[in-house]
């Protein structure tokens, strides 16, 4: 008779550890992608083109350490090598990423210019060291680099760039921005859903 009660008791602990991993709508399960905000880091998420990221394309997870994910006009994902990192000048910060593939390296950067702190800043301003984000494609072993810039293309893009933590050497948030091309002002990307979790270079 012990031992049966032991092993129901047994049973019963093991099978209440494992529902102890699901938290509501978010599913701590590392197998699975999750499209809901995560509870411990809460950034990412859906919206409408703001910090939150915007609709328009895909999901495409949040940012896990070392990451910037986003997703590019169209639906293609960006999701960058886990060597992404932050640099800081004086009061900027520069926030880079990159993704190296079978003919092309894709890189995403995001540049706060006069950074307090915790908070939304707006991409604005017309030369590179104002608050932008960029977006650029080169095409491998042909030289070839197109960059879209919202602050020195033209015409001008716009979007945001929001910091939910600084702590520790790591910046996590959140981005979204419409930029133009280098080489022909008609061409746009629009980047949504964008979050990164950075550590400093």
């Amino acid at each position: 008779m012990k031992k049966l009660l032991f092993s129901a008791l047994f049973l019963s602990t093991i099978a209440l550890g494992f529902s102890s991993c699901m938290n509501g709508d978010y599913d701590a399960n590392p197998l699975t992608t999750n499209t809901t905000i995560n509870p411990i880091k809460p950034v990412g998420g859906s919206g409408n083109g703001g910090g939150n990221g915007g609709g328009g394309g895909g999901s495409v997870g949040i940012a896990t350490k070392g990451q910037i994910r986003c997703v590019v006009s169209g639906g293609s994902n960006f999701v960058s090598s886990p060597a992404s990192n932050y640099q800081v000048t004086g009061n900027d910060i520069l926030i880079t990423g990159g993704v190296l593939e079978t003919t092309l390296q894709r890189d995403v950067d995001l540049y706060i210019s006069g950074y307090t702190g915790v908070g939304t800043y707006t991409c604005s301003g017309t030369s590179s060291t104002s608050t932008h984000g960029s977006y650029s494609v080169e095409t491998l072993g042909s030289g070839s680099t197109e960059t879209f810039n919202t602050a020195t293309s033209t015409p001008q893009g716009s979007g945001t760039i929001t910091v939910v933590t600084d702590a520790n050497n790591e910046l996590i948030g959140t981005f979204s921005f419409t930029a133009y091309s280098d080489k022909d002002g008609s061409k746009s990307v629009t980047i949504t859903n964008g979050s990164f979790d950075v550590p400093k270079f």
